[in-house]
């Protein structure tokens, strides 16, 4: 396979995933962090890497999601766009050994937990290798061994058409995902209310783990109503809520990722009061 090859494949894989995050979250709302569509926010991979033979389970965070069970397939290159939806690119490396061209079907979550799927990955064989060259750009060349990546598509179909996500899994150690313990306003000591008045502003913190051990979390606040500005994502800091103008229910998701795929969230429900 040319290096010229990778370049534009690594550089599609790169444009795709920017064409889909702006198209999560940024497209037709007033604020990135409202969501005022249904849209898969994050999805969770217990345990967080892959560990082919071996049980997992993937959980999808969404807003507003159909009760159709979600469906999950992986791929060890990204997915291709097409008209008639999204496609395993890895079909069009005929370099690649058969066992790793086509997708593969990892099952369907339940009705009684239709935003849960479990599966086992099957038992891939690590393609052998000596030099880097030898792994097809899926990674460098490790004792002999390439590592593989998955792009996992899970879908969900609401009326309006189908959502897609795309989480790039390696391999490796099992460690835990990030967490967001708590959700505090002001200060650690101080919980979020459960009762907030119209148009009125709340600084919202999250207290997070970080069993990565490197930094460089990104933590990305939404609001079923209203809006967080500014800093709605960041390192861990704190960010403002504002409270929409009309009483009602509203739940705040705040989601934090590390360097390594890991992932998790926190949410908090409240009621909004008229204002005095």
């Amino acid at each position: 396979m040319s290096s010229d090859f990778l370049s534009r494949l690594t550089l599609f894989g790169a444009l795709m995933a920017l064409a889909m995050v702006g198209t999560a979250c940024d497209e037709a709302m007033d604020s990135p962090s409202t969501l005022e569509r249904p849209q898969i926010l994050a999805v969770q991979f217990t345990p967080r890497v892959l560990q082919p033979g071996s049980t997992q389970r993937a959980v999808v965070l969404g807003h507003d999601l159909s009760t159709t069970p979600v469906t999950l397939e992986a791929c060890v290159l990204p997915w291709t766009p097409e008209e008639s939806g999204i496609r395993c690119s890895a079909e069009d490396v005929p370099d690649l050994p058969p066992f790793l061209q086509a997708a593969l079907p990892l099952g369907s979550a339940t009705e009684d937990t239709p935003h849960e799927v479990t599966f086992a990955l099957p038992e891939i064989p690590l393609p052998e290798c000596t030099t880097d060259a030898d792994c097809y750009g899926l990674g460098s060349c490790v004792d002999g061994t390439c590592p593989l990546r998955m792009w996992m598509r899970i879908d969900d179909e609401p009326d309006g058409g189908a959502l897609n996500t795309i989480a790039q899994i390696a391999t490796g150690d099992v460690m835990d995902n990030p967490a967001i313990t708590a959700l505090s306003s002001e200060d650690a000591e101080t919980a979020l209310p459960s009762t907030l008045v119209a148009s009125a502003e709340l600084v919202v913190v999250p207290t997070l783990t970080d069993p990565y051990g490197e930094g460089g979390r990104v933590v990305t606040y939404f609001a079923s109503d209203g809006r967080f500005d500014p800093w709605r994502t960041n390192e861990g800091n704190p960010s403002t809520f504002t409270a929409p103008d009309d009483p009602g229910e509203v739940t705040l998701t705040v989601i934090v990722r590390d360097p390594g795929g890991g992932v998790g969230w926190l949410q908090h429900t409240m009621t909004i009061t008229e204002a005095p």
